[in-house]
């Protein structure tokens, strides 16, 4: 079986389609950036808070620090889900 690509001279691109902007510079996930650094700074201080209120205490700190950070990954990969999923909506 073949198959190729077929050029139609009458195609027209989507209602709602947009031409990407060629000069559009690259810009930094500052809220990315921002989660990575609290998650960084909580994990700084986990120590600290081992140290004064105790092992148990300090260990149910660092899983919660860690339950967060699984959290805000897992809704950030359901937001690029539901993004990907919009063409098929109409």
């Amino acid at each position: 079986m073949f198959v190729g690509l077929v050029r139609d001279p009458d195609w027209q691109p989507p209602d709602g389609f947009r031409e990407p902007n060629p000069g559009r510079s690259w810009q930094l996930p500052w809220r990315a950036l921002a989660w990575l650094a609290v998650l960084g700074g909580l994990l700084k201080l986990e120590p600290v808070v081992e140290h004064v209120a105790g092992a148990p205490i300090g260990y149910g700190f660092l899983l919660a620090i860690v339950a967060l950070g699984v959290w805000r990954f897992d809704r950030w990969c359901a937001r690029l889900y539901w993004r990907g999923l919009q063409e098929y909506q109409q």
